[in-house]
């Protein structure tokens, strides 16, 4: 985790129970919520139970006058492979497997998009696919210089998640977009990403 995270959520703290993907801290001076994304044999990838446990904190946090604000961040090496939909692909009927995939990517997204209060991704680590997109939808992405962004939609035959193909393109340029989301597969660094906006990928030490 980035030092000032750490620091930020240092006036308390949830124990982690068994079955918890994730770790929060929240700072009683400052109203800052440090959610810690903390499943690291997954690499923090978004598993069902992860989303789940990642929009149950948020909304919870939305709702708590205790919280002005919230730092997303990971634990380990990296800040989240993405989506893992392993625990999803199993036998079932197409329309039921389309359907949850669709509801639950939704519920992720939109847990981003409305929140009330200032949120903000911490990248510690290279970032994939759900994770890198859902970041663009906070107020504002901080990384650290081991941070990557990649986005394999094109690689797997998918089509582009969370509003990217249109939030990217304005935060980063159409042509650094078409890279990172094209078959070039191009995962930038915080420092090969220049933004002249409030939602600059800032490179933190």
């Amino acid at each position: 985790m980035f030092a000032w995270a750490r620091a930020l959520g240092s006036g308390g703290s949830s124990p982690r129970v068994a079955g918890a993907l994730l770790r929060q801290a929240l700072c009683k001076r400052t109203g800052v919520l440090v959610v810690e994304l903390c499943d690291e044999r997954r690499l923090n990838a978004f598993t069902i139970p992860m989303i789940e446990q990642l929009c149950a904190a948020l909304s919870h946090a939305a709702c708590s006058d205790a919280v002005r604000g919230v730092v997303v961040t990971g634990r380990g090496r990296y800040y989240s492979a993405g989506a893992d939909l392993s625990s999803v692909l199993t036998f079932r009927r197409p329309s039921h497997l389309v359907s949850q995939l669709r509801d639950t990517n939704q519920g992720l997204f939109d847990s981003f998009i409305k929140f009330p209060k200032p949120i903000v991704a911490a990248v510690n680590g290279p970032a994939f696919g759900a994770a890198v997109t859902s970041a663009t939808l906070m107020d504002a992405v901080v990384a650290s210089e081991t941070a990557t962004f990649s986005l394999p939609f094109a690689k797997y035959g998918v089509p582009p998640e969370g509003c990217s193909s249109v939030v990217l393109k304005e935060l980063i340029g159409e042509e650094c977009a078409i890279r990172m989301m094209g078959t070039e597969n191009w995962a930038p660094t915080a420092f090969e990403v220049r933004l002249p906006s409030h939602k600059f990928f800032l490179a933190l030490n």
